[in-house]
């Protein structure tokens, strides 16, 4: 990658709504909000203490509406490091914005095609655009709307097929503990991120069967906790559990929230979280401490174009 480059991570989700009442694609109520929000004034809302700001959008025929939002702390000045001099010690000093802006704490670029969302952020959690969304619908009157819809992940269609045609051998699930506060993790961490409550039935639902090994949580003095699940097919009458294991790594392939799993196939192939759902790194022109609002909706234009030509979007 060249110096002058940022690479950033383009990622794919679904606009999903709570039931069928919901027919109309959420490009449509996106696209007739912003006729109405002309004005930058009127796409600022309040996040919790900052602000996000619509700062552009494009409609583009036949593809989508184009957004840049940018989140903010309010008028809030910025820490400075002096240049280096022959001093001995030097401090660290603050910088009000220049009059009539705003330091920027992170900024996403994203396509709304349909109910397709292809998002670039910089600095700041996907869910700014989710929450610039219900904003910009409720502000028009579509409050309905606004709650009725969540972006979810749409796994990889390629890396289903081939846990399905080779099997489940084994899945890994990994955490880096510190002594001291395993007590505490054990109870916050891995019983409320890992599996979305599947930790708390493992033991229960694989005890009663001998072709599935479950390794515990390793001991205290252990800095590294591994939980790993795995399925013997040297040994008979194992129909259950490879079902059981099976079942186990399509509820973490489609779970919205867990990460940080390895599922390996019988052949040796191994699936990571990462290459799960659908994603693409690209290399953008820098902008600051974020990217060129342009190239990055073109290299989103191409990941668009490329799902669609590939037939991920219709899965």
């Amino acid at each position: 990658m060249s110096d002058s480059k940022k690479q950033r991570k383009l990622i794919y989700r679904r606009a999903a709504w709570i039931n069928d009442d919901f027919t109309i694609p959420l490009q449509v109520y996106v696209e007739k909000a912003h006729t109405v929000l002309d004005t930058i004034e009127k796409r600022t809302f309040q996040h919790g203490p900052m602000e996000m700001q619509g700062l552009r959008f494009k409609q583009i025929e036949n593809t989508g509406i184009f957004l840049h939002v940018a989140s903010y702390f309010p008028k809030a000045p910025t820490s400075i490091v002096p240049d280096p001099s022959p001093s001995h010690h030097a401090d660290v000093n603050t910088s009000a914005p220049p009059k009539g802006n705003n330091y920027m704490e992170g900024d996403i670029m994203f396509l709304v095609s349909g109910n397709d969302l292809i998002l670039c952020p910089c600095g700041v959690r996907e869910n700014i655009a989710r929450e610039y969304l219900r904003n910009v619908l409720k502000k028009v009157g579509f409050e309905t709307e606004s709650m009725s819809f969540g972006l979810e992940k749409v796994a990889n269609c390629d890396k289903v097929k081939l846990l399905k045609s080779e099997g489940v051998k084994s899945i890994s699930l990994g955490a880096s503990l510190y002594d001291a506060s395993i007590d505490y993790l054990e109870r916050k961490t891995i019983k409320s991120k890992i599996l979305s409550g599947v930790v708390d039935n493992l033991q229960a639902l694989f005890q009663n069967d001998n072709d599935i090994d479950l390794r515990s949580l390793h001991d205290k003095e252990n800095l590294t906790v591994r939980l790993e699940i795995s399925f013997d097919q040297r040994k008979k009458g194992g129909a259950i559990g490879r079902r059981r294991i099976e079942r186990t790594a399509d509820k973490l392939v489609h779970d919205r929230e867990d990460e940080g799993f390895t599922i390996e196939t019988f052949s040796g192939k191994k699936v990571t979280a990462k290459e799960i759902n659908l994603s693409q790194r690209v290399n953008l022109e820098p902008l600051g401490k974020s990217v060129m609002v342009n190239d990055a909706w073109a290299k989103i234009k191409d990941y668009f174009l490329e799902l669609k030509q590939n037939g991920m979007l219709e899965q």
